[in-house]
């Protein structure tokens, strides 16, 4: 639990220390070091430099959490950072605090110890206290999403998740949201034929999550943003089966629907002037006496048709449907597209780094913009010539999902999703690396809810 005051609640205080402060002599003066000085009833964590940086600052703080059983003041007004400001700071901590502090959702039997409460206390109390109240709907969502994301694939079928989503709804009190669950039956009447490929094997139906936010009705003709996200609630490969040790970690393989569904609800939360569509595309991708066999070829839900030359690459082809829907019935004017897509991007920039594949540079400017508000790292990728000439290479299909070549796997991935976007300003996050602290160990990060979340604040103040 975390919270916000002007004055303390708690016995103990966590207190900033820096080289030249004059602070007990047996505080531990080692860079993020903390020290208990029980007679003053305060938690010093130290830094090596007077103004310590905004990395320096986090993983401080997340240490001390990780380690820390007592229930904590925190006092804010002792962090300094150079060319931070106040909202900057805040924001820092908060965000580790609530990500660090968040308990894990488990099926053990035996009852788990409750978290630490923190008190962040501040004499700037009225300005940060706003905030600090925005700060704490983002992590709510975000660390839902984390959730999500971490439960087991027999506990979070397709059919779950859409009832999760429907029960947050039901929490926000706000007219302009509205939500949209289309099942099985309603998926084939709007041919959304990748998708039905994809689900083909599986004995779990389908199912598409739909929230519209009209917050500006003002400006609802002229902007649309649509958040699209990969919702394989568990990815075998299909007939293209993956080796046992690559099936570990395919229950993430639906964060790109948590992701984008509940960025949408964190934005209806806090009443933003934004109009957003939000469009979790959800199946498992299962092997099975039905499953789509390579080399057959379906045609999209915008008429396109795709050679699925591999199973395995399934992610590509559930969310085409998506933004096609998001385009040709809800309006969309702009879209962002999220999901743990490809391996390559592993490689390309391990864990610490979204790759950003974008057809429009004022569009990314803003979704740049935005990442840097919400201080989550990215890395713009190319999308050249050779990958679009790569995924229409078929003699038998407008598309192939699979390129020939293994090489610029993401960039070959990311022009097949462009060819959906029907040239409107279009951006693909890959977070196959940064959806995970450890791909292995439950260990979702809700990546990117926050910088959503601040793009539609960008775009409610235009």
């Amino acid at each position: 639990m975390l919270t916000y005051s002007k004055t303390k609640k708690f016995k103990l205080t966590l207190k900033a220390a820096y080289k030249n402060d004059s602070v007990s002599e047996f505080v531990v003066k080692k860079h993020l070091n903390t020290t208990l000085i029980s007679e003053n009833k305060t938690i010093y964590l130290y830094f090596k430099n007077t103004n310590c940086s905004l990395c320096a600052l986090k993983k401080g703080i997340s240490n001390f959490v990780k380690q820390n059983n007592y229930d904590v003041d925190v006092d804010f007004n002792s962090f300094k950072i150079k060319d931070k400001t106040n909202q900057e700071i805040l924001q820092a901590i908060c965000n580790c605090i609530s990500y660090q502090n968040h308990p894990f959702k488990n099926y053990k039997t035996t009852k788990q110890e409750e978290k630490a409460h923190y008190n962040i206390v501040s004499n700037g109390f009225e300005n940060d206290q706003k905030i600090f109240d925005t700060l704490n709907v983002v992590n709510y969502y975000r660390n839902l999403a984390r959730d999500l994301q971490n439960m087991p694939p027999n506990k979070l079928k397709p059919i779950d998740f859409a009832e999760i989503i429907k029960k947050e709804v039901k929490k926000i009190s706000n007219n302009n949201l509205k939500l949209t669950i289309l099942d099985q039956e309603k998926i084939k009447h709007y041919k959304m034929n990748l998708l039905l490929a994809v689900n083909a094997g599986s004995i779990q139906n389908a199912s598409v999550v739909i929230l519209e936010y009209k917050g500006n009705k003002h400006e609802i003709a002229k902007k649309n943003y649509a958040f699209v996200g990969k919702g394989i609630t568990f990815d075998t490969g299909g007939i293209s089966l993956k080796t046992p040790p690559n099936m570990r970690g395919m229950k993430y393989d639906m964060s790109g629907a948590a992701v984008a569904t509940l960025s949408l609800l964190a934005a209806a939360k806090l009443n933003l002037k934004a109009n957003l569509i939000a469009i979790g595309c959800l199946t498992e991708n299962q092997i099975g006496s039905s499953a789509t066999i390579p080399e057959s070829v379906i045609t999209s839900m915008n008429g396109k048709t795709v050679a699925i030359n591999n199973t395995d690459a399934e992610g590509r082809l559930a969310v085409s449907d998506g933004i096609t829907y998001a385009i040709n019935k809800l309006k969309a004017t702009n879209i962002v597209e999220l999901s743990t897509l490809t391996g390559a991007m592993l490689i390309a920039l391990g864990q610490y780094l979204t790759g950003v594949f974008a057809t429009n540079d004022n569009w990314f400017n803003n979704f740049k913009e935005a990442a840097a508000i919400a201080d989550e790292g990215i890395w713009r990728m190319p999308i050249h010539n050779q990958n679009v000439k790569n995924m229409k290479a078929s003699r038998v299909a407008d598309l192939t999902n699979a390129a020939a070549t293994r090489f610029g796997g993401s960039s070959n991935a990311a022009a097949f999703l462009s060819q959906f976007a029907q040239g409107l300003p279009f951006i693909h996050l890959d977070i196959a690396g940064t959806a995970t602290e450890d791909f292995h160990d439950d260990s979702g990060t809700g990546v990117m809810v926050h910088t959503l979340v601040a793009l539609s604040m960008l775009q409610s103040k235009k």
